[in-house]
């Protein structure tokens, strides 16, 4: 493990973009460290059929974030330094290597993690390598699975995106993507079906199920779900039916993943970089595939779910 983290460390002072690729995953791990956490609720008033948020929309400003943040833990560093020659290196006696994070609940394991996924999305992207299919898998089972992790995720590769957008002669046009694979009872497997819970959910707020799985805007914190305001029709925020799916748009517009509110009006943002229905993700594999146990079983009864892998 020294031997690895000191050959990571060396081809940070050789591979120039190696190293380009390593700040990138670091600014944006730092980014998604500093999004606000604490929920901003939407508030309707003045007549406005559109809601305000009971807190203002926070933009990236790494100069006031807190003194805590932009720090990896040493096992952290460790792993990501220690990973980075197997990843860039395809001749890398690593590659017959399985490596195990073995450490506590809560200790920064999932953030690990996703320093390493950052760091190779982005390597891809400088070299110009562009999957057909998922680039990382995680397998989750559905007791370890929750709402709260995959937003960390999304939270990350929403930070991922305002990095390429500032970036797009170096990193392209192609959005990093994450997607969900669990269970019916948790997410739609068709877009008709999504659509249709939509619907139910602007008729009965509070009778009809969330199968959306992000609660709230993973980048400002906006309350996402079915609202009823006192003086106008039940609305659904945060999940936007556009182009025959069910796309995520936050409903602050001032957000960076903002939905133009005037239906007249197109859309001058692009939409969250997530989607949870199994068609979505089968047309267009997303870069980061977080999946449960029982979906995996489908490989070997759906030809269709070779997309995955770059196949047809």
């Amino acid at each position: 493990a020294r031997d690895r983290v000191l050959r990571g460390r060396e081809l940070l002072d050789t591979n120039k973009l190696v190293k380009r690729a390593f700040e990138l995953a670091n600014l944006a791990m730092f980014i998604a460290q500093t999004r606000p956490k604490s929920d901003r609720n939407p508030v309707w008033g003045g007549g406005s059929e559109f809601p305000q948020f009971d807190k203002a929309f926070e933009p990236v400003d790494l100069k006031t974030a807190p003194s805590q943040k932009g720090y990896w833990r040493p096992f952290q560093i460790a792993f990501l330094l220690m990973s980075l020659e197997g990843l860039v290196n395809d001749q890398s006696l690593d590659r017959d290597e399985v490596d195990l994070i073995w450490f506590p609940t809560g200790g920064g394991k999932t953030e690990a993690y996703l320093g390493v996924i950052s760091f190779l999305l982005f390597y891809k992207r400088l070299i110009g390598e562009y999957d057909d299919g998922v680039t990382v898998m995680m397998r989750y089972t559905l007791r370890l699975l929750t709402a709260q992790q995959f937003e960390r995720a999304t939270t990350l590769f929403c930070s991922m995106e305002y990095v390429r957008k500032q970036n797009i002669a170096e990193l392209g046009n192609k959005v990093f993507s994450i997607g969900l694979w669990v269970g019916l009872a948790t997410s739609p497997n068709k877009r008709a079906d999504a659509i249709s819970q939509i619907k139910k959910m602007e008729k009965d707020p509070d009778g009809a199920g969330n199968p959306f799985i992000l609660r709230r805007c993973p980048w400002c914190a906006a309350k996402f779900g079915a609202f009823k305001p006192k003086k106008s029709r039940s609305q659904v925020l945060g999940y936007v039916i556009e182009k025959g799916t069910v796309k995520y748009r936050c409903p602050d517009a001032a957000c960076d993943f903002g939905n133009q509110q005037n239906p007249g009006m197109p859309q001058q943002k692009d939409p969250l970089p997530v989607s949870v229905i199994d068609e979505d993700l089968i047309i267009a594999p997303p870069d980061m595939l977080v999946a449960t146990v029982d979906k995996f079983a489908l490989l070997a009864w759906k030809p269709e779910l070779r997309s995955f892998f770059g196949i047809d």
